[in-house]
């Protein structure tokens, strides 16, 4: 700082001004002013404490309180908060400043971020100039995984550091988070208006070949989520791109779906193969989704798989008829008029019921049940007749 003053030679001592020959005498004055350092960090627009009222970020509500923050909605987990702040010189030069987070638990990932007066967020490096008497806002942004569900009052603190002054500090608290909801898994319709359910759905298949299970499967989580899909040994899942629970040209193979948004589902096929070798009768089929971004994310539904294949016989006094069950368990025979004696086997132990006789029930219980086999059918004389069996397990 620089300046000037007069200094007068007084001759006679009168004190008197401008007598001749007095003179004036000009004389130089400096004066230097020391540099002041220093910086407060506070919640947004208020680096000083003395914060008060709300403000919302990201459909966050957050609440200011002297030199502290909190969040008055709840965080659900695998989500991201971010909270402004603001940074203020209060020394009388420009200075650089370090910004820094801590205090987030394992797994959080917290960043310190610039922020625009749209709420984007951006790349922060420090360390920062900010010009004497200045505020600069920031963000301090936390990724929190999944695993954060029942997290209440975490406390982050954020630092400000001025280039030759001492550190300061403000809290901004995430008060609760709640658990995301999970993927759902089941049988499908085709319609992307109706949920997956859950419901057992047996599945016929032919030895040799595939049986094929509808599937739906539905983001429930609160972001952006690919999975990846298993089901019985050598299960090859087909994108259903239409719907219609059959496997078109040019619908393709999927072992991991695409990133399906928060409520956006998917129609699957799943050929199941079924062995030649396969025994008759029904076995679980279990299908699981589990999330790319974590493995706890998952969810599995069982349906049945019935395979094909049970012979059965009539016998009568004219000979026997045999067939061969389809996929769903269902066979018809044609007993010629006339036979006398019809009785009914079964390979293996099955359980018969379901008997029909021209469409009227003759046999409402196992026919099998007491051992004796084969089993008497009561099937009239006369007329041919069409007898309907079906098995259950």
């Amino acid at each position: 700082m620089g300046g000037s003053a007069a200094a007068r030679f007084d001759g006679n001592g009168h004190a008197a001004t401008n007598e001749l020959p007095e003179t004036t005498t000009p004389v130089a004055v400096s004066t230097t002013v020391a540099t002041v350092t220093g910086g407060a960090v506070g919640p947004s627009a208020l680096p000083q404490a003395g914060a008060t009222g709300t403000y919302t970020l990201g459909g966050v509500t957050i609440a200011r309180s002297g030199d502290t923050q909190a969040t008055q909605t709840d965080i659900v987990a695998g989500t991201r908060v971010t909270f402004r702040q603001t940074l203020g010189n209060t020394g009388n030069a420009s200075n650089d400043f370090t910004r820094a987070v801590s205090g987030a638990p394992s797994g959080w990932t917290c960043t310190v971020n610039t922020i625009d007066g749209s709420d984007t967020l951006g790349t922060l490096t420090n360390p920062v100039t900010v010009a004497a008497l200045t505020d600069s806002a920031f963000a301090v942004s936390c990724a929190m995984p999944f695993s954060a569900a029942g997290s209440t009052n975490v406390a982050l603190t954020v630092t400000a550091t001025p280039a030759g002054g001492s550190a300061d500090t403000t809290t901004s608290t995430v008060t609760a988070v709640t658990a995301a909801g999970l993927p759902q898994l089941g049988s499908g319709d085709g319609s992307d208006a109706t949920a997956p359910t859950s419901t057992n759905v047996t599945v016929g298949g032919n030895r040799g070949g595939n049986a094929l299970f509808r599937l739906e499967l539905l983001n429930g989580g609160p972001v952006d989520e690919a999975f990846i899909l298993s089901g019985p040994a050598g299960t090859v899942f087909y994108l259903d791109l239409d719907g219609d629970g059959v496997i078109d040209p040019g619908e393709q193979t999927v072992t991991t779906t695409a990133a399906l948004t928060p409520g956006q589902s998917v129609n699957l096929i799943a050929a199941v193969p079924v062995a030649a070798g396969s025994a008759t009768g029904t076995s679980a089929a279990v299908f699981t989704a589990t999330s790319t971004l974590d493995a706890t994310r998952t969810r599995s539904v069982t349906d049945t798989l019935r395979v094909a294949g049970r012979s059965v016989t009539v016998t009568g006094s004219g000979g026997s008829r045999s067939a061969t069950t389809p996929a769903d368990g269902s066979f018809t025979l044609f007993v010629p008029g006339g036979w006398t004696g019809v009785t009914l086997d079964f390979t293996g132990a099955e359980i018969v019921t379901g008997v029909r006789v021209d469409g009227a029930a003759t046999l409402a219980t196992d026919a099998l049940g007491s051992g004796v086999r084969p089993a008497t059918l009561p099937v009239p004389a006369g007329a041919p007749r069409v007898v309907t069996l079906r098995s259950e397990e």
